[in-house]
């Protein structure tokens, strides 16, 4: 009746053995693990764990978890990772479920790792990918593009959220390049990856969501993503760089342009090598080499610098070397061509950042032609101070400012009016008033600001012109004026110097000696001149107008000379050219071309029968008896008259017809008048 067991006993030293083999192993990992039953028992602890929590696995085998403040499974089994700080280094937990053969809970392994520089490491890479300069983003092989991944810069960059993106776009980025660039940047990535080329790089246009373009500079790499390749870009916004870019190459468009139309040189002079390098322009204009030693003293040596300019030319120089920002001078230069030419050379230093004068940049340029303007002004100084002694006035012009200059006292006493600043005003005010009226439209022409620039642009510096003008006491004199025109040097004004002189008695010496030498001496009337003035009123016909053109011939007048002698002759041609002269206006021509013919021009005619009328009244006014003391001479004429442009176009022309219609007039009769026809 006594109890009693039944013993099996086994041999498990393999088993036992196996078990502690395994146990080695695991002590032997880095990563610390902890084996827990499905009651939450240690069953196991590796010397790894014992290290990193500071306990002895004898300790703690068999009792419930209580390694940390919160053991291993503070959620009660349902968190997979968890961290712990543990002596200022953070460490990741991963639980693996143990199952069963049936598939019932038995319990966990609990694997402990460092990962506290992964995390610093992520860390950083967090920082970087969110203030990148530019967008990171990671690319899909594919046709479309797609994109896997992107930080905020670079959806912000193309206006969108990832939200949008993804629904508007379905993340297909080759939706937002723009037209023009999408075959390049294919070619580009195709290129490079055939070429086995770890990295690529191009520019390309994209839209934004709000419609507008920017250009992207994309730098990108080839890598594995899940045994994928993708493109990892880096993706900077260079629109603002591409505009900032293009301005500066207009503006070094616009300098280069302006430098081929100034007429200055630039050259580079490097102060610690004393060398200066010049422009192909300088090397043609000079014939300098196009670097230049040993400057400036190599430049003396070849005489490139006039002599006497010497001192200054040298002590620019020195200026500059001494750290002077600016330093100038003007001196004759020697060009290729030969001689010398003015120039005004500039120079302004560069320096490093230590402030130390390192290069400079210099200008030259050519002031040859101010020179001698200044020479000419002062010429033109010393010529007026001379011509002030017999001016009757002199005052000063600016052209370019429309102004007057003129000693008020002087212009009103000569002028009869008070002085005006502006000189175009003063200009119509004297014409209209002190100069004769048949000079004024010719004055104001020749000396209005138009026609004296126009003048000097011609290079005419120095015009006279003789007009009347009214003195004193309301009489009008012959002046002659002179006007010198000057550039000014410092300004660069255009500047007239005028000067009137009275020159009334050798202008009417003269216009009587004109007078005398253009009329016959017997009749007063025009002689060979008539054929010119004849010759110049056909090129001044009004609009509906015509000229006459009329050949009178005395009939029979040898017979006066033959019965009364010479000297009766004579005195009856002069009464003959008095009452021709008597019928015609002012402005027509009359004029003795033989000895017993006339010509004359009527101008500006409305109409043939005008013509008509004075050709009777030639022939009437000869019927009238000529009555000589107690001699009574009876006489007639014969006149032919052809019309401008009917009959004829030149005064050869006109001639020949008129004479034609003479020739007619006398074989009908004589005593008559006779037009021109072509029968």
């Amino acid at each position: 009746g006594e109890p009693f067991f039944y013993c099996v006993i086994l041999d498990v030293t393999d088993v036992h053995e196996l078990k502690w083999f395994y146990k080695n192993i695991l002590d032997s990992l880095p990563t610390a693990l902890v084996i827990l039953d499905e009651e939450r028992r240690l069953t196991l602890i590796n010397q790894s764990a014992e290290k990193l929590f500071h306990i002895r696995a004898e300790d703690c085998l068999g009792k419930t978890d209580q390694i940390g403040e919160n053991g291993l499974d503070p959620a009660g089994g349902t968190t997979q990772e968890q961290y712990y700080l543990q002596e200022g280094r953070r460490w990741k937990l991963v639980r693996t479920p143990m199952v069963g053969s049936g598939g019932e809970n038995r319990g966990f392994i609990c694997a402990f790792t460092d990962v506290t520089e992964l995390e610093t490491l992520n860390a950083t890479l967090q920082f970087l990918n969110d203030n990148a300069p530019g967008g990171v983003c990671e690319v899909k092989l594919d046709e479309c593009f797609t994109l896997v991944f992107a930080n905020e810069a670079f959806y912000h960059m193309l206006g969108y959220t990832p939200d949008q993106l993804r629904e508007e776009l379905e993340n297909k980025l080759i939706l937002l390049t723009h037209p023009d660039d999408v075959e390049l940047f294919q070619t580009v990535i195709q290129n490079a990856r055939e070429c086995g080329q770890k990295s690529f790089e191009y520019e390309k246009r994209v839209h934004r969501r709000d419609g507008s373009v920017i250009w992207l500079l994309v730098r990108g790499a080839f890598t594995q993503n899940a045994g994928e390749t993708v493109l990892s870009c880096i993706v900077i916004d260079t629109t603002e760089r591409r505009a900032l870019t293009e301005k500066l190459r207009m503006n070094e468009e616009r300098l280069r342009v302006a430098l081929e139309q100034t007429a200055n040189v630039i050259f580079d002079y490097d102060m610690k090598r004393g060398v200066i390098e010049h422009p192909e322009r300088s090397v043609a204009l000079y014939g300098l080499p196009p670097v230049i030693s040993n400057v400036p003293a190599s430049l003396v040596e070849q005489k490139v610098c006039f002599e006497e300019d010497v001192p200054q030319f040298i002590a620019m120089y020195e200026k500059i070397q001494k750290g002077e920002p600016h330093a100038s001078c003007v001196v004759r230069i020697h060009v290729a061509e030969g001689g010398y030419v003015w120039n005004r050379v500039s120079l302004t230093t560069l320096y490093d950042r230590d402030g130390n004068p390192v290069r400079a940049i210099g200008v030259a340029e050519d002031i040859t032609k101010q020179k001698k303007a200044e020479l000419l002004y002062r010429q033109e100084e010393q010529y007026r101070n001379a011509m002030l002694s017999e001016a009757l006035l002199t005052y000063e012009i600016d052209l370019t400012q429309d102004r007057l200059y003129v000693d008020k006292d002087e212009w009103t006493r000569r002028a009869g009016m008070e002085p005006v600043q502006s000189y175009s005003k003063a200009l119509e005010a004297v014409c209209g008033q002190v100069v004769f009226p048949e000079d004024r439209k010719t004055v104001l022409e020749r000396f209005s600001l138009e026609s004296l620039t126009a003048a000097f642009t011609r290079g005419e510096t120095e015009l006279h012109f003789e007009y009347r003008l009214k003195m004193e006491g309301g009489v009008y004199r012959w002046v002659s004026k002179t006007m010198h025109l000057l550039e000014d040097p410092e300004t660069g004004s255009l500047k007239g110097f005028t000067y009137l002189k009275d020159i009334d008695a050798q202008k009417r010496e003269e216009l009587a000696l004109k007078f005398r030498s253009e009329r016959d001496a017997l009749t007063g009337l025009c002689k060979a001149f008539a054929e010119k003035q004849t010759r110049d009123a056909l090129l001044d016909v009004g609009e509906d107008r015509f000229h006459a053109l009329m050949i009178v011939d005395l009939d029979n007048f040898k017979q006066v000379n033959d019965t009364y002698g010479h000297m009766l002759g004579d005195q009856v041609l002069r009464e003959c050219s008095r009452r021709i002269r008597y019928l015609f206006r002012d402005d027509d021509v009359v004029g003795r071309i033989g000895g017993d013919e006339f010509l004359v021009c009527l101008r500006n005619i409305s109409t043939a029968q005008v013509a008509a009328d004075k050709a009777a009244g030639i022939c009437a006014a000869f019927r009238e008896k000529f009555r000589f003391g107690e001699k009574l001479i009876t006489l007639s004429g014969s006149v032919g008259v052809a019309l401008f442009p009917q009959d004829g176009e030149t005064f050869e022309e006109l001639y020949e017809r008129a004479d034609l219609a003479l020739y007619e007039a006398k074989r009908c009769g004589k005593n008559n008048y006779c037009f021109y026809e072509k029968e």
